[in-house]
């Protein structure tokens, strides 16, 4: 398998292993037009102000995360970028990155008690970014603040504010 449809398969089901601990399901596309890889659905009883909330989400896997700093600087495919940047849209849209280790076979840690995956990942909107000359760009230079782990508790802070009508 190439590693780029490992780093596919493994954001899948990263994004799984949260959306599944926090009791929402997973909804993913054959065909990535609009660049939305998933969509995270909450339950039909779920939410305060509108029920089944649900947001769109772009899969991004990088192995080129140092660690230091306050934000993740990562090149994003301009298309992305101003698919993500759609401010009218019926269902929120997040970029979700998910940083892994390098070698492959890091990505899982397995011992005699767990299995756990390698490294964490990150979600920004874009929503409302401004627009950027085509002419002289393939790809948009985003900052996503590392305070914005994509975690089990962020996933269901993020479908409460999209139940109610809140921005991200």
């Amino acid at each position: 398998m190439f590693i780029t449809n490992q780093k596919e398969q493994f954001s899948y089901a990263f994004v799984h292993a949260l959306a599944t601990v926090a009791g929402f399901k997973v909804t993913d596309f054959r065909l990535d037009e609009d660049s939305v890889d998933c969509t995270i659905v909450a339950p039909a009883t779920w939410g305060t102000k509108k029920k089944a909330p649900r947001f769109d989400v772009q899969l991004k896997c990088t192995e080129t995360d140092s660690g230091k700093g306050d934000v993740f600087k990562y090149d994003l495919k301009q298309k992305n970028y101003d698919d993500l940047r759609v401010v009218d849209l019926c269902a929120p849209k997040l970029l979700v990155l998910l940083c892994v280790p390098a070698a492959v076979d890091s990505w899982l840690k397995e011992t005699r008690a767990s299995t756990s995956l390698r490294r964490c990942a990150y979600w920004v909107s874009l929503r409302g970014f401004p627009e950027k000359t085509k002419a002289t760009k393939t790809q948009t230079r985003i900052e996503i603040a590392r305070a914005n782990r994509f975690t089990v508790a962020s996933l269901i802070q993020i479908m409460t504010a999209v139940s109610e009508e809140k921005p991200l």
